[in-house]
């Protein structure tokens, strides 16, 4: 929907775009089919974020695990960089190439952030181990949760269906510790869309 306001994008086109999900958060929805993601030029992906950017406090945005232009339209954009892995060791090697690329790429080691999922006793390598694989720190862990599994199936976040789980106190923790306080400019975007009070 957004290919044909290329170049031309603006808050009333931007809101068209916008699915409410509950007040205060709204959504940006992928496109369905293959063949209509093929249509969507990387510059467009910034020019929406740009936009994006005037209309919400914070602008998350959920990328593919590849290195495809958009994704790095996106990271342009971005203020932080939220790196997610599980602690087990072909997800922190794919993890660690990630951020070889990142700073290959001359994107600031300072707006990233490492989170490892699923964390827990029961966990393959513990956080010294996987931060020696990674050569980076680890700045958060969300501990293995069966409510995230139930949240998911749901199609709720466990931060809001069982807020007092541990899983989404982590969640909250991290966000309020590393993502809530002025964000480090580089281009003034938190990489979902929380919309300003008003």
């Amino acid at each position: 929907d957004a290919v044909s306001m290329a170049g031309h994008l603006d808050v009333t086109g931007a809101t068209s775009l916008l699915t409410g999900y509950q007040p205060g958060l709204d959504l940006l929805l992928a496109p369905v089919l293959p063949e209509d993601a093929e249509k969507i030029q990387p510059s467009l992906v910034g020019e929406l974020l740009a936009v994006l950017r005037g209309m919400f406090d914070y602008v998350v945005v959920d990328t593919s695990p590849q290195f495809s232009e958009h994704v790095l339209a996106a990271l342009d954009a971005s203020a932080h960089q939220v790196l997610v892995s599980t602690p087990d060791v072909l997800a922190l090697k794919n993890l660690r190439v990630t951020l070889d690329v990142l700073d290959m790429l001359s994107y600031p080691a300072a707006i990233r952030a490492v989170v490892l999922n699923r964390a827990g006793p029961k966990s393959q390598l513990g956080v010294k181990d996987a931060e020696r694989v990674l050569r980076t720190q680890i700045v958060a862990q969300i501990p293995e949760s069966h409510a995230v599994q139930v949240a998911v199936n749901k199609g709720k976040p466990v931060t809001l269906s069982s807020p007092g789980n541990p899983a989404s106190k982590a969640i909250a923790s991290f966000a309020q510790h590393y993502l809530l306080p002025a964000p480090i400019s580089r281009g003034g975007l938190l990489g979902s869309l929380v919309r300003r009070p008003r």
